[in-house]
């Protein structure tokens, strides 16, 4: 029956809304995921910051630290937000920030070791959890589903710049 309705033009319209509900659904689902039952170390925002500062660390070949301006840039948050955030991980040992010497306006933080081991354990945490999603969901799946989200970044950026440009949605 739903084959015979796709073949119609009143298709979109009569399931859109069901699908859209549906994706947004999961999309919910999977932001609300409970990674912390998998590291409870680190909340999922802290475990990211602390990933990205060690890596824009190691990208800018530097162990005196990176800028909190930059790291801000990076992750796209707030700056009250990001405080909160390098607070939480300076408490915790993971982070240390201090003033740049050379302008004391800015904010350097770096990683400890303190950090790096904790990090380190929660990384082969992850991956060691993933390979196993990826293990029952099978390599061909998983590379089809990377495909699939890539389309659908790309189709949502492109509709993004369409309204943008003052195009409105069909």
């Amino acid at each position: 029956m739903a084959y015979e309705k796709s073949k119609k033009k009143g298709w979109i319209a009569l399931c859109r809304s069901e699908l859209q509900e549906q994706f947004f659904g999961l999309m919910q689902k999977f932001q609300k995921f409970h990674f912390e039952r998998m590291i409870p170390e680190v909340s999922k925002m802290e475990f990211i910051t602390l990933h990205q500062i060690f890596q824009l660390q190691r990208k800018n070949g530097t162990e005196k630290g990176i800028y909190v301006s930059e790291l801000i840039k990076k992750t796209d948050a707030l700056p009250s937000a990001m405080s909160r955030l390098l607070k939480g991980l300076e408490e915790k040992g993971y982070i240390q920030r201090e003033c740049d010497k050379e302008n004391r306006r800015n904010t350097l933080v770096c990683v400890t070791e303190e950090g790096k081991k904790v990090g380190e354990q929660v990384r082969q945490r992850m991956e060691g959890y993933m390979d196993m999603v990826f293990q029952k969901m099978g390599k061909e799946q998983v590379v089809e589903l990377i495909r699939l989200w890539e389309q659908l970044l790309s189709c949502m950026d492109e509709e993004l710049t369409d309204m943008s440009a003052g195009q409105t949605p069909v």
